[in-house]
């Protein structure tokens, strides 16, 4: 195949076309041509024009011609007749041409081209919908003080009321879903003294400042500055009576927050506090409790200097937590009220020897007293045991946390709850009902 150079008479744009071909169609702009044996171009158009041209031409030469004999006149007639069948089949041919490269242009430039009067509605794929995993409250729980335990529904069990998140969180108390979600909480809260009076969570800050929150819904009602801290704080139908480290006496009035002097003292109901009641007390109380240092028992004599004393919110039971005196330093438990031991127990289950209980935790929930101590092989453990004869109840391992935890009770739960996360256990038998955090 020899290919020679040439123009495209449409758009003057230099080409190389096979020499043998008679046709070309332009590659820049898309023109069919003529290709001749000298090499020149013409468009497909212009030489229709040519043959119409020389068409007309002739049929002027003929006009021109003398007037045949009347035997050549219908020979004449037929030549003319065939000539113009002939270019008129010539043309029809060359349109079809035109109509058939046209078409496969526009097939191969555009796949699909709508019809002009059709309306085209794309499809719009919509994926399925991705279902979310059920949603875990990872926000890490902020629990210095211990979770409050009020009824906040009427249901007659008490709920919880966190702070979680920086907010002030509440959590039904049977379930763990929650109830609400409140106020912001300034500050850390783990020194200041939390109470419930009337319906409003209470929060005194050692820099004098109350702040009121609704338990019912969350929201902060007031704030309010004291001219000094806060020592002891009780409820009357008016609202809260504040004893200030000076010895003044102020009433709070509730919900407003509105501070005015308290007149003489009358009855004052003690509120509902967090864990403060409930916490165990060390040596340098047990003097204002009735605390002994040491105290004698089957299992020998038992020295509570390090163990601490839990001292309910109500009665006069002490529960001691402490070590034998002689030997081996096992982990010994013991009710002790009215100055006289109503029974002791070793802490740990098996394996004394090596077991401990450092730092205790512990509260009462109806008739178990319920405190935590390590195990020598299986680690932390929170055990049960009756108020009444000292008898193991129940015993589980501990839930993870990374902080000290803290034991708190509604009427039903012990909550042992710590920085990281919050589990609700049932009193009677042990078993998790709910937990909050990962």
């Amino acid at each position: 195949m020899k290919l020679v150079s040439c123009l495209c008479p449409q758009c003057n744009a230099p080409l190389e076309v096979d020499s043998d071909a008679r046709s070309f169609t332009c590659q820049f702009c898309g023109a069919t041509a003529l290709l001749d044996s000298g090499g020149h171009t013409k468009l497909v158009k212009a030489v229709k024009r040519e043959v119409m041209r020389e068409l007309r031409a002739e049929l002027r030469e003929a006009s021109r011609e003398p007037e045949p004999e009347p035997e050549s006149l219908a020979a004449a007639s037929d030549d003319r007749s065939l000539l113009i069948t002939a270019i008129a089949f010539l043309a029809s041919l060359v349109l079809v041409g035109f109509i058939i490269a046209g078409f496969v242009l526009l097939m191969r430039d555009k796949p699909s081209a709508p019809h002009p009067r059709a309306v085209v509605v794309p499809t719009i794929v919509v994926p399925p919908p991705v279902v979310p995993p059920p949603a875990v409250i990872a926000t890490r729980l902020r629990i210095q003080a211990g979770p409050l335990a009020v009824d906040l529904n009427g249901d007659g069990d008490e709920d919880l009321v966190v702070v979680q998140g920086g907010h002030w969180q509440a959590y039904d108390g049977l379930t763990g879903a929650p109830v609400w979600s409140g106020a912001e909480v300034d500050g850390e809260i783990g020194g200041d003294f939390l109470s419930v009076v009337n319906g409003v969570l209470l929060r005194a800050r050692d820099d004098g400042e109350v702040t009121g929150v609704s338990l019912a819904t969350g929201r902060e009602t007031f704030t309010s500055r004291l001219p000094e801290r806060v020592s002891a704080l009780c409820g009357t139908p008016a609202g809260a009576v504040l004893t200030l480290l000076d010895h003044r006496r102020l009433l709070l009035e509730l919900p407003m927050g509105a501070t005015v002097p308290a007149g003489k003292p009358g009855p004052c109901t003690p509120p509902t506090t967090s864990n403060r009641e409930r916490e165990v007390i060390n040596f340098s109380d047990y003097e204002r409790f009735g605390v002994p240092r040491y105290v004698g028992t089957p299992l020998g004599t038992m020295a509570t200097l390090m163990g601490g004393a839990f001292v309910p919110r109500e009665g006069k039971a002490r529960y001691l937590f402490g070590k034998r005196e002689r030997g081996t330093e096992v982990p010994m438990v013991a009710r002790y009220e009215a100055g006289k031991l109503k029974w002791a127990s070793l802490m740990a289950s098996s394996e004394p020897l090596t077991s401990s209980h450092d730092s205790p935790r512990a509260t009462v929930v109806g008739h178990a007293l319920i405190t935590d101590y390590t195990h020598g092989t299986r680690g932390p453990l929170l055990a049960a045991l009756d108020t009444e004869t000292g008898a193991r109840l129940w015993e589980v391992p501990m839930p993870r946390c990374s902080g000290i935890p803290v034991l708190a009770a509604t009427r039903s739960l012990v909550v042992v709850s710590c920085w990281g996360s919050l589990t609700a256990i049932s009193a009677h038998d042990g078993a998790t009902v709910f937990t909050l955090g990962p």
